[in-house]
């Protein structure tokens, strides 16, 4: 899992900044998401002790660890990782400022969640550039594996996608840009939504 680079048909590099990024492995409700948005999603403060049910992968962005839940039998796991990001820098604002040519976060296949043919939910927070060619925002899989991939990106028509498995939505993110909005991605069996607010 890749967020702010892909090397898939060339080398595409996000130009902006991401916070609290969440991965779920549920169809999360307009009232759950709602939560998110309006940062009142405060069982993220007890994620060192507590379990949260479906919340497959975090990162807050603002410093150089994300956790990550994963299930050893009937039991569930939370762990906490170590980041490698690459030409870090860190904001006041507790976001992760991607410099659109060098800088992206990538985590190890053994760890990331698997997403091409489940049942998720992507949300994150983001401000986003004004592009100036396609910006790869998060990246899973393999394109020459029929059913294996997902990407979330932005390119020079002002659109958001989702690419899931060589199915597209997008929205319009024109009147968005240096701004901060909340996005999110839901995803069951074969219908995507998306979300920005």
């Amino acid at each position: 899992l890749n967020i702010g680079y892909t090397n898939h048909s060339g080398n595409y590099y996000l130009n902006g900044q991401l916070m609290k990024l969440k991965v779920w492995d549920i169809i999360r409700t307009d009232n759950e998401i709602r939560e998110s948005f309006e940062n009142k999603d405060i069982y993220l403060n007890n994620l060192n002790i507590d379990f949260v049910n479906n919340l497959l992968l975090y990162i807050p962005m603002n410093k150089n660890e994300y956790i990550y839940t994963y299930s050893i039998g009937i039991n569930k796991v939370t762990s906490k990782y170590q980041i490698s990001y690459l030409g870090n820098v860190l904001n006041k604002l507790s976001s992760y400022i991607f410099n659109g040519s060098s800088n992206f976060i990538e985590l190890r296949e053994e760890i990331s969640p698997k997403l091409s043919d489940s049942d998720f939910t992507i949300e994150f927070w983001a401000k986003l550039t004004v592009p100036t060619d396609i910006h790869t925002i998060l990246i899973q899989g393999n394109y020459s594996i029929e059913g294996d991939s997902i990407n979330i990106y932005y390119d020079t028509n002002n659109k958001l996608f989702l690419n899931l498995n060589e199915r597209w939505i997008s929205c319009d993110i024109n009147s968005y840009y240096d701004k901060w909005i909340h996005i999110a991605f839901r995803s069951e069996e074969h219908t995507s939504e998306l979300q920005s607010r």
